[in-house]
């Protein structure tokens, strides 16, 4: 009792430190096995992004700041331990702009947000353990996603705006290195805590989003990348009965953002 009471805490600390900061780095974490499948479901929530200004509006008026502050992805991953060391996996689903907030030249505020729609992408991680017994490890891991939304909604402080379409097509890759440990709680259930540095590129655009205000017609577009590039990750996966794992993980400093998941090996 007294260990699942530890690994209950232990899990409750890592979730802490996951929403104070951010996303997906493992899930599974450790290799599954020479040709084993496994199946995933996965949401990642960012919270905050910061992006390099640039792009306008046929108004007259340029986007002098550019953040994201809420955009969600749940999505399913396929995966295939190539190796005894490597997995790789497929995934789809969908994701969705809550808001993205960008500022005109002439003062006023812009909110954007969108429908959700398809993403796709894949990735790996690759484990080398340590020692004789294994206990520690570390790794690799790359990501890749894209999504391309459709928007109804943009918002301008102090003016009336109708009639919005477009599209906003975004790209995201990632590439990191991780160090962990597994710590056996008993013969079904392990604790796999884990943490990391991470290169995430991600970038935005649009060829154009229509919107009325005042009763004429304008063009928005962009094409922007994120500020930051570099980050940490924590993160822990909870492997419950040898075939069931829970993850939770975050990541900073690249983007503020949390994912949790569930991975069930075949």
């Amino acid at each position: 009792m007294r260990r699942v009471m530890s690994l209950a805490i232990v899990f409750a600390m890592c979730l802490g430190l996951s929403i104070s900061y951010a996303a997906s780095i493992g899930n599974k974490i450790e290799p599954i096995g020479n040709m084993k499948f496994a199946a995933t479901v996965e949401g990642n929530f960012m919270f905050d992004r910061d992006m390099k200004a640039g792009g306008s509006s046929t108004s007259g008026s340029t986007i002098t700041s550019f953040k994201f502050s809420e955009v969600n992805q749940e999505y399913a991953k396929l995966m295939l331990g190539v190796t005894d060391y490597v997995n790789v996996y497929a995934k789809l689903g969908g994701s969705k702009i809550g808001k993205a907030k960008l500022k005109f030249s002439s003062g006023e505020d812009v909110k954007v947000g969108s429908d959700n729609n398809f993403l796709y992408g894949g990735g790996f991680n690759a484990v080398y353990k340590l020692g004789n017994e294994g206990k520690y490890f570390v790794g690799l891991n790359g990501d890749f996603s894209f999504y391309q939304v459709n928007t109804d909604k943009l918002d301008i402080t102090g003016t009336s705006v109708s009639n919005v379409s477009g599209k906003i097509k975004n790209a995201e890759y990632q590439l990191g290195g991780y160090a962990g440990m597994r710590m056996n709680i008993n013969d079904k259930v392990a604790l796999i805590p884990y943490a990391g540095v991470f290169w995430n590129r991600f970038n935005t655009k649009t060829g154009g989003i229509k919107y009325t205000a005042s009763g004429t017609e304008y063009t928005l577009t962009y094409d922007n990348d994120a500020q930051d590039e570099v980050g940490l990750g924590v993160g822990a996966d909870v492997e419950l009965f040898k075939n069931f794992t829970l993850n939770v993980e975050g990541r900073f400093l690249a983007g503020n953002a949390v994912s949790f998941g569930g991975t069930f090996k075949f």
